[in-house]
């Protein structure tokens, strides 16, 4: 599951409690994300699908892309077949209103959605890539124009992609988070860092994410493997998995791990889905993207978890600390700029200070029930 699902689970889980809201996911398949659903009493309901296959084909760990002929027609047929399959579930919601969740469901829900009486919202919550010289922009920007009622952005910047006349029917909503159950906790400290052999007093740096090129990991790598040299009780915690992706970039990163002899002092601990005892064990949290990143979760916990937060200076970042100047900003191409960030932070009373100021704007601006309320309004609204 990646934080789409995740943000899905917990925008349903927290709707249950609305009177005038009877929830209801459609899922393409069983896994994780029906589990959740199961353990927490969430109706959910599995339609026949097609999977879709990936519209590119990577090489050099993702620095350069070609475009797959053979997937674009596959997934055509998948988006059709797919929407046939919803179309059947909705005629028996009449006048419901849909939300869809990732890039391909907004295409297959319009269609299903076409010429019937249900209001479509569509909610974007990943930046689309000008690659292929904006094509696929271009596509998402006539379909707006024609299908959802509504549109909820999860950053400014995915808005500010939309054309005019979308825009107008646009909102943007930060993403929201379980605040409650992040607080860090002294025994999950302690119990994390004696699984990894980490000792008690030692300095550790953590990021979580997925593993993949664009989040910028190898960046974060790198500058440890300097520091690693100036502070000899300092540990690098890289969780996460290449969820999505293959693992070409993961092994890589083991890899420059293992050739700089850092095996036992950068924990890649894969998967966790753990994360206040996670954060608990962390002293320092770096999220270093290099692009496109908007509302992501894993940031928005770290920051509610009450940890001190260094974020990578792009634009989509910087919308969600503009009103937090605790958070600290870097260059993530500039070894020397994260440097300076460690070091300045190995300072204990820094990092409480820090650490108590994220944890209060966490909750103002990013716990589940203030995202849920948001959200309503737009429902409402339709």
């Amino acid at each position: 599951m990646g934080g789409v699902q995740y943000s899905s689970f917990l925008l349903a889980k927290e709707l249950q409690y609305q009177k005038e809201i009877k929830p209801l996911i459609l899922l393409p398949c069983k896994g994780p994300f029906t589990t959740l659903c199961e353990k927490n009493a969430i109706p959910f309901q599995i339609y026949p699908s097609k999977a879709f296959l990936s519209t590119s084909i990577k090489y050099f760990t993702d620095q350069f892309r070609l475009p797959n002929p053979i997937a674009w027609i596959h997934n055509i047929f998948s988006i059709i077949y797919n929407s046939i399959q919803i179309k059947s579930i909705l005629k028996l919601h009449q006048n419901s209103v849909v939300l869809s969740k990732g890039l391909l469901s907004h295409l297959t829900t319009s269609l299903a959605c076409r010429n019937t009486p249900h209001h479509l919202i569509w909610h974007l919550q990943d930046l689309i890539s000008n690659r292929l010289g904006g094509f696929l922009n271009i596509i998402i920007n006539w379909m707006a124009k024609k299908y959802p009622d509504q549109i909820i952005c999860d950053g400014i910047s995915i808005q500010q992609r939309l054309e005019p006349i979308s825009q107008i029917k646009s909102t943007v909503i930060l993403n929201g988070i379980d605040t409650a159950e992040l607080k860090r906790i002294k025994k999950y400290r302690i119990r994390i860092r004696q699984e990894f052999n980490i000792q008690t007093n030692a300095f550790v740096i953590g990021h979580v994410g997925r593993i993949t090129p664009w989040k910028g990991q190898s960046k974060l790598l790198n500058a440890f493997i300097k520091y690693s040299k100036i502070n000899l009780d300092a540990y690098l915690f890289l969780v996460g998995s290449p969820i999505f992706d293959n693992d070409k970039y993961y092994q890589k990163i083991k890899e420059i791990i293992s050739q700089n002899g850092l095996v036992e002092r950068v924990i890649v601990p894969g998967y966790r889905s753990d994360l206040c005892a996670i954060f608990s064990a962390m002293d320092l949290f770096i999220y270093p993207s290099l692009e496109k990143d908007t509302s992501p979760l894993a940031l928005l916990s770290a920051i509610s978890s009450g940890l001190p937060v260094a974020i990578s200076s792009i634009e989509s970042l910087e919308e969600i600390v503009k009103n937090n100047n605790a958070i600290d900003r870097f260059d993530p191409r500039d070894t020397n700029s994260l440097l300076s960030i460690f070091k300045k932070y190995e300072n204990k009373e820094l990092r409480l200070k820090k650490g108590i100021k994220n944890r209060s704007y966490g909750k103002k601006y990013f716990d589940i029930a203030h995202h849920t309320k948001n959200m309503n309004e737009v429902f409402n609204s339709i």
